[in-house]
């Protein structure tokens, strides 16, 4: 599955440590644009900071739940590090890191709203993704394409 040229759509997978498929999920991957350009990155590059989010696979582990649920939803979110893809290269050259699939709340058209740069999925994403580790394993590694 691929990830759509502006980046609006796009699924990733989730495997446990076994290397089963958990999921394929949708996700948004699209950087605040206004955040971006104040933050000198008026191209939201994924390779520098408040940029859309690097393609590539990431190691996870989970977060503690954060108090503004409207930002990140009601699940805890889960905290990516970078494995492979164009994940590594925004990491070492462009010293991006803190990068974490949430939810949160949606746009007024009903629609997941952009992040700092994070994945945003829907808050029943995450909630699937709570209920299959407890099933199957915690989520290990995510696969952006």
């Amino acid at each position: 599955m691929k990830l759509h040229a502006d980046r609006s759509t796009g699924h990733m997978t989730a495997y446990n440590e076994a290397g089963e498929v958990l999921a394929v999920v949708p996700f948004l991957a699209v950087a605040d644009h206004t955040k971006a350009v104040q933050e000198g990155n008026p191209t939201r590059s994924p390779l520098k900071p408040y940029g859309d989010t690097p393609t590539g696979v990431w190691s996870v582990r989970v977060g503690t739940p954060q108090l503004n649920v409207k930002t990140y939803g009601p699940y805890a979110p889960l905290i990516l590090t970078p494995v492979s893809g164009e994940a590594v290269v925004a990491y070492k050259e462009g010293h991006r890191s803190g990068i974490w699939v949430h939810s949160g709340d949606l746009n007024s058209a009903g629609r997941l709203r952009p992040t700092y740069g994070c994945i945003r999925v829907h808050n029943s994403t995450l909630g699937l993704f709570r209920e299959l580790a407890q099933a199957h394993g915690p989520i290990t590694r995510l696969e952006l394409e």
